[in-house]
């Protein structure tokens, strides 16, 4: 007997599809901003001018007015700020994984960039001397120490995969107040699997010509969710409410975050310049 609201077909799970993908984008640009943000202010603080493009900060001073302290501030920055919003989305979504609303699949996706780009880059960073490795050649690290911090790096981006798949799975309650186990690996491959890669092929292409070492930081959110794409088959019946279910496609939500990844890619092609020359402090 088929349970109410369990139709799998191709129109519903385009419509979870969708929402998901736009939820994607949002909260990467998030990120995007916050991120920036914070290197603005760090440099002005350190009276460095920067210009931002799509895929990277450039620090507009010559090679001999480095310092370590301003390396260590400046490169390893954007990893603790990604950090730390992963874990302000965690504990958002630790607290509503029960709640109905597309909102619960931002702070979802929120945590994936965030912890991705946290321990994907560093461990990125470790094997093409950029960003945070960068940094470490500035504190003089023996290769055994990059070593660890990269498979430490690699073992926290599958605990993230771990650590969200239950989200995951409480996320279909948006569309479903009933669910058998067997409907888990279609619904997550439109919700998850689907949607990171379209989602990361799409960053990818916008932020050419980013250097193949930027790139590699991107696949990293795919590779931390490989646990959530492998749990799928794991999961058990689950009913929640009585409620009605909708399906109908939040068509504004799609447009407006297909508007600003566009006006955001189109402002920062263009490089965005803060500062003047100057010695920096």
């Amino acid at each position: 007997m088929e349970l109410p609201n369990s139709g799998m077909h191709f129109s519903r799970m385009r419509v979870v599809g969708l929402h998901s993908l736009a939820m994607f984008f949002l909260s990467w640009m998030t990120l995007f901003y916050l991120k920036n943000g914070v290197t603005l202010i760090l440099a002005s603080s350190l009276s460095i001018p920067v210009e931002f493009s799509f895929y990277k900060p450039t620090y507009l001073i010559p090679p001999t007015l480095w310092n370590p302290d301003m390396v260590k501030l400046l490169f390893i920055s954007p990893q603790l700020v990604a950090l730390v919003f992963a874990i302000a989305c965690f504990v958002v979504v630790f607290n509503v994984n029960r709640y109905v609303g597309l909102l619960k699949i931002f702070f979802i996706w929120g945590f994936v960039h965030g912890w991705a780009q946290c321990f994907g880059g560093m461990l990125v960073g470790m094997l093409t001397n950029t960003g945070f490795g960068f940094a470490a050649d500035w504190m003089y690290l023996f290769d055994t120490m990059k070593l660890v911090l990269s498979l430490m790096s690699l073992f926290m981006l599958f605990a993230g995969g771990f650590l969200i798949s239950h989200s995951w799975q409480m996320s279909i309650n948006i569309y479903y107040n009933e669910v058998t186990e067997d409907m888990f690996p279609r619904f997550l491959f439109f919700q998850v699997t689907l949607v990171a890669l379209v989602g990361v092929l799409v960053l990818i292409l916008l932020r050419m010509p980013a250097p193949v070492g930027l790139q590699y930081v991107v696949p990293m959110l795919v590779v931390m969710l490989l646990p959530v794409s492998l749990k799928g088959n794991g999961f058990s019946d689950l009913q929640f409410d009585g409620l009605d279910r909708s399906f109908r496609l939040q068509f504004w939500l799609v447009v407006f975050a297909a508007l600003a990844l566009v006006v955001t890619r189109v402002v920062f092609g263009f490089g965005l310049r803060f500062g003047s020359l100057a010695d920096p402090l």
